[in-house]
């Protein structure tokens, strides 16, 4: 994903700069992830939905403009800094995906026409959702990030204020979709909730990663007690 890629560029040359004092080399760095950064909103943003691209077939050039939660990553990781409107970006994208994508509640599916663990010959165990695009935790909380990242970055006015007390409202119901959607004991489960019955799917339980690690780093930043996934805001820690 470019907003991953634009992140890990920019998150390397942050710690060069910060904490080994190479203020040269931090500075291309920075110039460089920049660069993605404008590249992927000058590219990959439709205006026409007010939001990312799935992606553009490297063959075909064609545009996949489904609904992908996945792109959160351009929010959390700052990747809309790089446009000219960066909050404003922010929000199109993520009303888009929340309005598209939310299940069950304060879930977030994968994409739009998501048929694994449906209809797809590589389902691992057959059909164990009752509908396609089931949630995942992951993209619930790639959302979850986002909105974090959106509330701290819009300005302080009193109107501003109330929205970034919704957002963290509601960052606080995707954090209880997460737990309330777990094994036993509060066991992580596998990829994916059933969209329909809202069971844990079976074949990948349990992840560890797209289900446990996801959380616990969702309630470190809620909590104030982690970094939000932008090497901009990281300045003032290094």
């Amino acid at each position: 994903r470019p907003g991953m890629a634009r992140a890990g560029v920019l998150a390397v040359w942050s710690l060069e700069g910060g904490l080994l004092g190479e203020g040269e080399g931090a500075q291309r760095g920075e110039e460089r992830g920049r660069g993605m950064g404008a590249g992927m909103n000058r590219v990959v943003w439709l205006d026409d939905v007010g939001g990312f691209a799935r992606g553009i077939g490297s063959d075909s050039l064609v545009v996949d403009n489904r609904t992908d939660g996945s792109t959160a990553a351009a929010v959390f990781t700052g990747a809309t800094r790089d446009s000219s409107d960066p909050s404003g970006r922010a929000a199109s994208h993520l009303a888009r995906l929340v309005q598209r994508l939310t299940r069950l509640d304060a879930g977030i599916a994968r994409y739009e026409g998501d048929l694994f663990f449906f209809a797809s010959k590589f389902n691992p165990c057959g059909q164990e959702v009752g509908a396609p695009s089931p949630p995942w935790g992951v993209t619930t909380m790639f959302t979850a990030y986002s909105e974090l990242w959106h509330a701290a970055t819009v300005d302080g006015d009193r109107t501003s204020l109330r929205a970034v007390a919704r957002l963290l409202d509601t960052v606080s119901d995707r954090l209880a979709w997460m737990t309330n959607h777990t094994a036993v004991g509060v066991m992580p489960v596998g990829e994916a909730i059933d969209g329909v019955s809202g069971c844990p799917i079976q074949a990948s339980s349990p992840d560890v990663y797209e289900h446990g690690g996801v959380f616990v780093l969702g309630c470190l930043m809620h909590q104030g007690r982690g970094w939000i996934l932008d090497p901009k805001t990281w300045s003032d820690a290094l």
